[in-house]
């Protein structure tokens, strides 16, 4: 019963991977009528995605960077840095800019993370 909460109190807290590439190509190439299994549907998209050029797959790419950043944001972020997701026609980049912080907290923060230590 024990491990079965654990399992349970890790995912809600661990952020979930976003999809790569060749899965949000998958999923767009889907007729959601067709009720094939997902092995099928890889076997027949498979060799469409190889055949594609990378100029093809940019789109895709960006779609996952888009997910992974909304889903990192929707956890919180690592705390230190915010990112942000630009797209300009074909381009897009992420934008990491570092979360300035006190001087004193940031020197606390560092050498405190990972032990017991709290202020009174």
């Amino acid at each position: 019963m024990m491990y079965n909460d654990k399992r349970v109190k890790i995912s809600k807290t661990r952020a979930l991977r976003a999809a790569n590439p060749y899965f949000q190509y998958r999923n767009c190439k889907i007729d959601p009528k067709n009720k094939r299994k997902m092995t099928d549907h890889s076997k027949i998209t498979a060799p469409e995605w190889g055949s594609m050029t990378d100029l093809e797959k940019r789109r895709f790419k960006q779609a996952s960077v888009k997910e992974a950043l909304d889903k990192e944001a929707a956890f919180g972020g690592n705390g230190l840095t915010k990112k942000s997701f630009e797209q300009f026609g074909d381009i897009a980049f992420v934008i990491e800019c570092p979360i300035i912080q006190n001087k004193e907290d940031y020197l606390f923060n560092k050498y405190t993370r990972n032990t017991d230590f709290k202020l009174k």
